[in-house]
């Protein structure tokens, strides 16, 4: 047990940035809770949106927070091999993109089936829920980009998009709050994920070239006819709600699939090949 200060010099100069970035994070991510209570006082409001904000965490939780770790060690691994590591992060993107999107839209175009199955006293989050939809769809992409910075060992960068992120978030979370109330701070958190993404995007140029297109547009048309679907059934509605959260999720779902595989057949065929 040496003690050795060239590596404990480099271990604090790339941990110092993570804590920094840190705090900045829970800064952007917690700060618009403040302001909830700051444009509406009633007793009752940030429990309601607390109540939305978790829920549209999901999506999240369910694919960049599990991945999260085994991607981290991967990139670790080809940082030397940029052109292995650009592949290797365009593809978790794609995967991240294609699972996270459409739970987003199931939640957001079932905001009022999701919190009326929870109990009455979710119901009055169901605006909310919606206009937290920017959030809920591109937060899961942020954690992975600032996992390759990390294993690049450029953390600096990570805490200063991070920065960036922080000082739109203290400038338009209170500004939108001001102007639509709740509903205008849940708006804001897209936008202020939407930031985040972009500062992402333009820093990772330094290291990798993502073609971000390949990663997104067929996802995205994909969403757009799951999305006129969900509208389509809500003309044709139950009014039963459990039947109708399964059916429109399940016909949504399954359009958002079809479509998926029908535009990406061939990739698909040569992902299964590289697997075998």
């Amino acid at each position: 047990l040496q003690f050795d200060p060239v590596w404990t010099r480099r271990l604090l100069a790339y941990g110092v940035w993570i804590w920094g970035g840190w705090i900045l994070q829970t800064f952007v991510w917690w700060y618009d809770k403040l302001i909830v209570k700051l444009v509406d006082d009633s007793e009752n409001a940030l429990a309601y949106y607390e109540s939305a904000w978790w829920l549209v965490q999901i999506p999240t939780a369910i694919v960049t927070h599990i991945i999260f770790t085994y991607t981290n060690t991967l990139y670790s691994r080809y940082r030397e091999d940029r052109q292995r590591l650009q592949v290797f992060f365009t593809q978790v993107m794609s995967l991240i993109v294609r699972v996270s999107a459409p739970l987003a839209l199931v939640f957001v175009f079932n905001a009022q089936e999701v919190t009326t199955l929870l109990g009455p006293a979710w119901e009055a989050s169901t605006p909310i829920l919606v206009w937290l939809a920017g959030y809920a769809l591109l937060r899961p992409l942020l954690d992975d980009g600032h996992g390759l910075l990390w294993a690049l060992a450029d953390t600096r960068l990570s805490a200063r998009i991070m920065a960036i992120q922080a000082g739109a978030a203290l400038v338009l979370v209170p500004a939108l709050g001001l102007w639509w109330g709740v509903r205008g701070v849940a708006f804001s958190m897209g936008v202020v994920a939407g930031v985040g993404a972009l500062a992402l995007s333009v820093g990772l140029r330094r290291y990798i070239t993502v073609q971000w297109r390949g990663v997104f547009l067929v996802p995205a048309v994909a969403l757009v006819l799951a999305a006129g679907v969900g509208v389509a059934y809500g003309r044709w509605a139950l009014d039963i709600v459990l039947a109708d959260f399964v059916l429109r999720s399940g016909a949504m779902i399954l359009v958002y699939a079809a479509v998926l595989v029908g535009l990406e057949r061939n990739v698909l065929q040569d992902y299964l090949v590289q697997i075998r």
